[in-house]
């Protein structure tokens, strides 16, 4: 608020009072000092309240401050201090002597395979006299009673019709035996023939009505008991010169006689 307006006033209505009246110039001042000193006190008493008069003031905007970022220090990290290693004491490979390479074996000629049906040995050198067959039979029905985990034999014979052409000289024809082929038989048994013992059945003419031979039969130690089986097996009659050399073939054979044969056996 502006203070001078009132003492201004105050002033002018002095002037005037002092002019109308004309009092001397001592009351004059003495009046005008009361009257100003009650102005003074009016003006005082009266003052008029100093209302605030609101101001719009501007509203502070928040302004984004930078805050301030830690920025890391870099600390020196220590340098460790090289330290001197004592060398390692490395183990030298001790060098090994090259050997010479090793010479290969000798090698052993093949030994010589002998035929797959190697020949028997060579019948007398004479017919022998009329042999009968001597096996009874095992068993009814069959002709051998056969155990298992063994080979059971027995001499059987073959009635065939042949010529004997065997001759004395050791070098001269011999009488050989074959089994050619066996039909179906079980796989626990093996039958086979053994033509070393064959015995020919021949008249003084030098023909011959047959022959006897031991036939057999392995069975496996694991083959169900009480099995009766029967195969057929066809056989071969021939003369030949025997080999001139060990396990050698025979020479020159001459087919005499062929015929099938029966063999049967019970598994005991």
């Amino acid at each position: 608020m502006n203070t001078r307006s009132p003492f201004v006033s105050v002033l002018l209505l002095i002037g005037i009072i002092l002019s109308a009246c004309g009092p001397s110039q001592a009351n004059l001042d003495v009046r005008a000092t009361q009257v100003a000193a009650s102005i003074f006190a009016t003006q005082t008493a009266q003052a008029p309240t100093v209302t605030p008069t609101f101001t719009p003031s501007p509203t502070p905007t928040a302004t984004a401050t930078a805050t301030p970022t830690s920025t890391p220090t870099n600390t020196p990290t220590p340098t460790p201090t090289p330290t001197q290693a004592l060398p390692t004491a490395t183990a030298s490979p001790t060098p090994k002597p090259t050997l010479p390479p090793a010479s290969p074996a000798p090698t052993k000629p093949p030994t010589a395979i002998a035929p797959t049906r190697p020949p028997a040995s060579p019948a007398p050198t004479k017919p022998p006299t009329a042999v009968a067959p001597t096996r009874p039979p095992a068993a009814p029905g069959v002709d051998v009673v056969a155990e298992r985990g063994k080979e059971t034999c027995i001499n059987k014979y073959v009635s065939v019709s042949y010529p004997w052409e065997a001759e004395q000289e050791p070098q001269g024809r011999k009488m050989f035996y074959w089994d050619e082929k066996w039909s179906v038989y079980p796989m626990f048994a093996r039958p086979n023939i053994k033509f070393r013992t064959v015995l020919a059945d021949c008249n003084e003419d030098q023909q011959c009505k047959g022959f006897t031979a031991d036939f057999c039969v392995y069975v496996d130690g694991g083959a169900p008991p009480g099995g009766s089986y029967e195969t057929e097996v066809s056989l071969i009659v021939a003369s030949a010169y025997p080999p001139d050399r060990l396990n050698g073939p025979i020479r020159g054979p001459k087919l005499l006689a062929t015929t099938v044969a029966k063999f049967s056996w019970l598994i005991k």
